[in-house]
C-alpha cells in the first residue's frame, strides 16, 4: 500500500458521513483544527493516543512537537511500534496531520509561537498525482462541512472555523458537471460504446477508458452506486455494454485486430520484397 510522504499512513478520507457519526473522530477534529492551534497543545494531547500512528524514520514535525510538549523522554512517538497499518483506529486521527503542516509566523526575535496552517504544498494538485491524497485529505478534515454541503459546521460543533484557512482543500471537491456537459458526455459513450463498436478493439478501449470508475452504476450488489447522484450513472448508461458484451463481440474485434496486423505484416514483407527486386535490379 501507498505511504505518503510524511512516512506515516493513516486512512479514512475528508471526514464525510463518518465525521458526523464517528465521536472519537469529531473530538479529535474539535482539537485539531486552524482555530485552535495557538497552542496546539489540545490537539497534541488528542493525539496522544494515536502516537503509533505517526512512528515514522524521518524526524517529522508532529514528533517534534511531541518532544517539546512530552519531553524527549516521556514522547510516547519514541517508546512505540508503528500501528499505522490498524487503519480502522488510526483513521480516527487523521485530523493529528494538521501538526505535520504548522507554520511559525512569529518571526525570529520572538520567543513565542504563532502557527498557522499550511497546506498549499501537500494540497497542490501535482503534490496529489505523485503521492496521493492522503496527507490532504486527513488535514482537510474539519472542513468538510465547509464545501461537502453535507452539513453544516455548526452541526459538529465547528461552526467558529474559518473555512478560508482550508481553501486549497477545494481540490478534493472537484465542481459537479453541468448539465449540458453530461449531455454530451453521454452521447460520445454511447458513440464509442455502441454495438457497432464492440467490434474494434480501439473504440472498445476508449469506452473502458470513458467508464473507468462508473461500473458501480451496474453493480446490484454491496458496491453499487447508482443510487449515488454523485456518480452521475445515467450519463454513463452507455458502459452497460461493458458488463453484457456478447462473447460473440469480443471475438470478432480480437479476429478482426488479427487481421488487420496479418494484412499489416504482409504489406510490410511485400514492401521488403519489392525493394529486394529494385536492388537487385
Amino acid at each position: 500500500p501507498f505511504v505518503p510522504m510524511s512516512g506515516h499512513a493513516v486512512g479514512g478520507g475528508v471526514g464525510g458521513g463518518d465525521g458526523i457519526e464517528d465521536t472519537n473522530s469529531n473530538q479529535v477534529m474539535l482539537q485539531c483544527n486552524s482555530a485552535n492551534l495557538n497552542p496546539p497543545d489540545s490537539c497534541i494531547d488528542a493525539c496522544k493516543p494515536a502516537a503509533c500512528c505517526y512512528v515514522s524514520t524521518a524526524y517529522l514535525p508532529i514528533e517534534q512537537l511531541f518532544d517539546q510538549h512530552y519531553g524527549i523522554d516521556n514522547n510516547p512517538m519514541r517508546s512505540v511500534d508503528s500501528c499505522a497499518s490498524n487503519v480502522g483506529f488510526c483513521q480516527q486521527y487523521g485530523s493529528c496531520e494538521h501538526l505535520n503542516h504548522l507554520k511559525d509566523t512569529s518571526g525570529w526575535h520572538s520567543e513565542d509561537y504563532t502557527y498557522e496552517l499550511d497546506i498549499e504544498g501537500v494540497c497542490m494538485a501535482e503534490h496529489i498525482a505523485q503521492f496521493g491524497a492522503l496527507e490532504c485529505s486527513n488535514v482537510c478534515q474539519p472542513a468538510h462541512c465547509c464545501f461537502s454541503k453535507e452539513y453544516a459546521c455548526d452541526d459538529v460543533q465547528l461552526g467558529h472555523l474559518n473555512c478560508d484557512d482550508y481553501s486549497k482543500c477545494q481540490v478534493l471537491y472537484p465542481a459537479p458537471k453541468s448539465m449540458g456537459e453530461l449531455l454530451k458526455l453521454a452521447e460520445h459513450i454511447d458513440e464509442v460504446c455502441s454495438i457497432d463498436a464492440m467490434n474494434s478493439v480501439e473504440a472498445r478501449s476508449e469506452c473502458q477508458d470513458q467508464c473507468k470508475g462508473h461500473l458501480c452504476c451496474f453493480d446490484d450488489g454491496a458496491y453499487g452506486c447508482a443510487n449515488d447522484a454523485s456518480e452521475n450513472c445515467l450519463a454513463f448508461a452507455g458502459c452497460e455494454i461493458l458488463v453484457n458484451t456478447p462473447e460473440s463481440a469480443i471475438s470478432n474485434a480480437n479476429n478482426n485486430q488479427a487481421n488487420s496486423n496479418t494484412i499489416s505484416s504482409n504489406e510490410g514483407s511485400a514492401n521488403t520484397n519489392n525493394n529486394t527486386v529494385t536492388k537487385a535490379a
